[in-house]
């Protein structure tokens, strides 16, 4: 009975071992072997989806799954954590699990516990290579908010004063921006562009005149014209990308502007002036001439945006700017008029600006 016994346990154990072996040689996973320089790990499996990494000749993957002409992977990050990615058939080639040689079966006792099989090691993603030079491109709109501004000449007729007021109410101005970039360091990129900005803006001028007759009996009267201003800017500076890559990227920099500004100044006023039998009097203003005046300055700007990717390497560029740009110029009305040449009027061509724009990246 024991005889019998031992052998019914040896057919059995065979036959296990014959039916369990190609389980475990079917579990063992597919293995791939990069084979082409400038192979690319993407996010998903597709051409146009951002690159994760660029493996080196040689490295081997272990296949999760397979999507068309995609291989799943798993890749473990400078931080240790474990990310998927596909790489394309067409950077690899495939290397079968190697068959193990049948061995004689042998009748042993069973172990208490059975051993645990070694962890897989999960290959370690390499570093993406860094361009030494990316160009970027931007074509948008500006929308420029132009500061106005108060002049008030004051000057003796007939021993009483006479008061000239100019005054321009700030307005919203919108323009087209250039911009182009050249990104050599890692986080700094030097840019250069052009913006221009015009607006007819709201002007309302005033005058108060003496009577020649009475003492204290002043007549006034004011006026309404759109003076014209026009400002083109020429931007030159560094910006700084503290985020390289990603659908969103922010970024902030600082430069100088060169600032050319052409405005509608007072020149003249022609009135009329009516005197009744009380010697008492008005005037009416029935003219306000404007000259068109011309000034260069050199100014600073800070700023700061946001680049969101569209798709590819197109994107939204969102950005706000401040410059700081003021400059004293002699006014036209009083430039002429012995002992008031040195009146002059305070202009601010800078202020703050929004920019939107789609941005290509090179």
């Amino acid at each position: 009975m024991k005889t019998r016994s031992g052998k019914s346990v040896f057919v059995c154990l065979v036959l296990v071992s014959f039916l369990i072996g190609p389980v475990f040689a079917q579990a063992q996973k597919q293995k791939i072997k990069v084979t082409t320089e400038g192979a690319t790990i993407r996010v998903k499996p597709d051409a146009a989806s951002e690159v994760m990494a660029t493996p080196e000749v040689g490295t081997v993957f272990e296949v999760e799954a397979k999507i068309e002409d995609w291989f799943e992977i798993k890749l473990k990050t400078d931080l240790g954590v474990v990310v998927t990615g596909y790489i394309h058939a067409i950077y690899v080639e495939t290397e079968e699990p190697a068959a193990e040689e049948a061995e004689p079966a042998e009748v042993k006792e069973p172990e208490a516990e059975p051993a645990q099989p070694a962890p897989t090691a999960v290959p370690k993603m390499p570093k993406p290579a860094e361009r030494s030079l990316q160009l970027s491109l931007r074509l948008g709109g500006l929308y420029a908010a132009m500061a106005g501004y108060d002049y008030e000449f004051t000057m003796t007729y007939y021993q009483e004063p006479m008061t000239v007021t100019e005054s321009v109410a700030k307005a919203g101005g919108m323009g087209p921006n250039f911009e182009l970039g050249i990104r050599f360091l890692k986080f700094l990129e030097v840019t250069a562009g052009f913006t221009s900005t015009s607006k007819e803006m709201a002007g309302k001028y005033s005058f108060s005149l003496p009577n020649r007759y009475m003492f204290n009996d002043i007549a006034y009267d004011d006026a309404e014209e759109n003076p014209s201003r026009k400002v083109t800017v020429l931007d030159f500076g560094i910006n700084f990308h503290p985020v390289r890559r990603g659908p969103i990227r922010p970024y902030f920099g600082l430069g100088g502007s060169s600032v050319t500004a052409k405005l509608d100044l007072l020149k003249d006023m022609v009135y009329r002036e009516t005197t009744y039998s009380n010697y008492t009097h008005k005037i009416e203003i029935t003219e306000v001439q404007l000259v068109n005046k011309s000034f260069n300055k050199f100014g600073f700007h800070v700023r700061g945006g946001l680049d969101f990717r569209l798709f590819g390497k197109l994107f939204l560029s969102v950005e706000g700017k401040y410059l700081m740009c003021k400059i004293d110029v002699p006014h036209p009305l009083t430039s002429t008029l012995t002992g008031h040449e040195n009146e002059k009027i305070s202009l601010d061509l800078g202020g703050i600006s929004g920019i939107l724009g789609i941005k290509v990246i090179l």
